[in-house]
């Protein structure tokens, strides 16, 4: 359970599209909040922690902050408070600005700080871990590199025309020292039930492949390899998406080398747009 926020953000931002994708109008607005209430399921099944994330207006920016702890009985079995803070345009396209990751889980911490140029095409990053010494790096690629939370956000805004006529989206995404490319696929709509809630979806899948990056010791900027396999067309993280205006994400699942982790959305305020997608 050491990196089980790494794991379930995993899936949660495994949803990272392109420019090209998105809509001119943007979901969300000043003082939009979501809570998640995160499942683990392993022999026994448990809701074990929550994830809170509060969105507002910064200048042209949008700052986004989100926290995510263990419920108060699993403290001490393992004991997560960790905090998320993210900057990027609000303007179609939702370019990175500021990143910043500060990591408590258990006996284990990590605290990441990332800034980008101004036209996104370099991200300056500041890495420590309590396994790893400190690295100050620039990662470098064609396209824009997105740090977690910009990628969720950059999900909510797409045009999800281009998916359902069958288009896959790919980009890439930074956590820590590591680099994934992602693939996402269009599946259908559904009809969800969400704790005492029932909403109309449109169901994702998300296939990951962790790039090959060169972080020798002292290296001043980032090398990008290449994938380190093709993609195979198969997926083991899904996503339902609120199949409205604001498409908010109501339920993310994935299964893990031991159990599975399921996220369910327990409340919103402050929504852009009508919550047409519940059914009433």
């Amino acid at each position: 359970m050491k990196h089980t926020l790494y794991l379930l953000l995993a899936v949660v931002t495994l949803l990272s599209l392109t420019e090209r994708t998105c809509a001119q109008e943007l979901p969300f607005a000043d003082g939009e909040k979501l809570q998640y209430t995160i499942h683990y399921k392993c022999g026994f099944s448990a809701d074990l922690a929550q994830l809170k994330l509060s969105g507002e207006q910064d200048g042209d920016n949008y700052h986004l902050t989100a926290n995510i702890s263990t419920f108060r009985f699993w403290d001490s079995f393992f004991k997560m408070r960790d905090l998320y803070e993210t900057k990027f345009q609000n303007a179609p396209g939702l370019k990175p600005v500021y990143f910043h990751r500060e990591i408590q889980e258990g006996n284990y911490w990590a605290k990441n700080w990332f800034t980008w140029s101004e036209d996104a095409s370099s991200a300056h990053a500041i890495i420590a871990k309590k396994t790893r010494p400190r690295r100050d790096t620039t990662y470098r690629e064609d396209g824009i590199i997105r740090d977690i939370f910009n990628l969720i956000y950059l999900c909510r805004a797409a045009d999800y025309s281009k998916l359902e006529a069958g288009q896959p989206i790919k980009s890439i995404m930074t956590l820590d020292r590591d680099l994934f490319d992602i693939t996402v696929r269009f599946i259908g709509r559904e009809t969800k039930k969400v704790g005492s809630n029932t909403y109309n979806t449109v169901k994702l899948g998300v296939a990951v492949k962790s790039r090959n990056v060169d972080l020798s010791e002292g290296a001043s900027s980032v090398t990008i390899g290449t994938t380190s396999e093709d993609y195979d067309g198969s997926e083991k993280l899904f996503f339902w998406m609120s199949d409205d205006e604001n498409r908010v994400p109501v339920i993310f699942s994935t299964s893990l080398t031991v159990g599975s982790i399921r996220g369910r959305l327990v409340e919103i305020s402050g929504n852009k747009f009508p919550l047409t997608s519940l059914v009433k």
